[in-house]
């Protein structure tokens, strides 16, 4: 009996902690609720939004954010560096979708001897059987809005051929794996107190100095309209490759963002399928004339430092040359490839500069370096650089 009595409190002592246990946590639960909505009530619009953008995280960004947090939290930064290096820029790519530029078409002779054509193969009663394979060369959708702007004449033809040769770079010359098409907007304004109010009203972190810009988040460029039509289709390029990059690639490094748009503003726009791009004579003489950064010093600067007004000028110089010496070799070329690919699959997320070009170069980044500096003594201005042989 008393074995039986001892169990049977035992058992009841048990039972009363676990409903004790129930009642703490429901209590707990309507604690959380009504703090939640007290929090909800009083907190500014602002904070409300930021409480929902965290619990709306997704599980893949949340991996991203462990991915990258190591490598800022486990050290502490060298003096001057940025400790976000990991994650410079946006990452995410603008609207666009993915177009496979390649497809096939069948031509054949029916039994009457007519010629056919289709993209799908005859099953049966044909003659002469030919398959060619195409590549598609409508990646994008331009359109132009040039209603407080006159342009030259033939102006948007040139565009729209230079803007093309940007894309078949990328497809036949760089030959990045992944091909994305978008749509194209571009503004044109005449007046330069008008531009500048809609620089500073849509772009206010842009310099005073811009005579074009993009904005991601209308993707759409925008050109202050004077010059003659070769002056505005440079522009136009320049700000036509960073709607690109942001389409294709999503967030890149600013120095391969600017550099891209640098080089490819001097495409040189002919009907013929080559690949020619002028030396940028003021950007040469400026690297001659001044002392270079180390690249690895040069990789590490952020958004805000490169863009700074007292060496903007000197960034600018050093990135267009940076990828037109890439540009220039089959070496090169699978660099700039290696790194376009993985900035597509990974949305910029840990990309290192440094880091990838002492991985996938040979000899690293001293190497790079050391044959751009050869590259820049024998450049010549006013000539010319066509990419042949592919």
């Amino acid at each position: 009996m008393i074995i039986r009595t001892s169990r049977s409190l035992i058992f009841q002592d048990k039972k009363s902690c676990s409903l004790n246990f129930m009642k703490m946590f429901i209590r707990l639960i309507v604690s959380l609720v009504v703090l939640s909505g007290l929090f909800v009530f009083f907190s500014t619009a602002e904070q409300r939004k930021l409480m929902i953008q965290w619990l709306n995280v997704q599980p893949e960004k949340l991996v991203d954010i462990v991915k990258v947090s190591p490598q800022i939290n486990d050290r502490k930064p060298r003096e001057g560096e940025n400790i976000k290096r990991q994650v410079k820029g946006r990452c995410d790519r603008v609207n666009s979708l993915p177009v496979d530029n390649r497809y096939t078409v069948y031509e054949w002779e029916d039994l009457n001897g007519r010629k056919q054509i289709s993209d799908k193969r005859p099953s049966s009663g044909y003659a002469k059987l030919r398959i060619k394979n195409l590549h598609v060369d409508n990646f994008f959708k331009l359109s132009i809005d040039n209603a407080q702007a006159r342009l030259p004449a033939f102006t948007h033809r040139h565009i729209q051929t230079g803007v093309k040769k940007i894309y078949k770079n990328l497809v036949n010359v760089v030959k990045v794996a992944e091909v994305r098409t978008t749509n194209l907007k571009l503004k044109f304004i005449s007046d330069e107190r008008q531009f500048h109010a809609y620089r500073m009203r849509e772009a206010s972190d842009t310099s005073y100095k811009t005579t074009g810009f993009y904005t991601d988040r209308l993707n759409e460029a925008t050109i202050w309209a004077v010059g003659d039509r070769d002056h505005m289709t440079r522009i136009a390029l320049h700000e036509s490759t960073h709607a690109i990059v942001a389409a294709m690639f999503g967030g890149t490094p600013t120095w391969l963002n600017e550099g891209l748009a640098s080089f490819f503003e001097k495409t040189v726009i002919t009907g013929k399928d080559v690949y020619s791009y002028s030396v940028i004579n003021e950007h040469l003489n400026k690297l001659r004339s001044s002392r270079l950064p180390s690249l690895n010093e040069h990789f590490l600067q952020t958004h805000q430092q490169w863009h700074d007004d007292s060496k903007s000028d000197l960034n600018y110089a050093v990135d267009w040359s940076l990828v037109f010496y890439m540009m220039r070799s089959t070496q090169g070329r699978a660099l700039l490839r290696y790194m376009l690919d993985n900035l597509a699959v990974n949305n910029c997320h840990g990309f290192d500069t440094v880091e990838f070009i002492n991985q996938y170069y040979p000899g690293g980044l001293k190497a790079f370096e050391l044959g751009w500096h050869r590259w820049l003594k024998t450049a010549r201005p006013n000539t010319t650089m066509t990419i042949l042989g592919l």
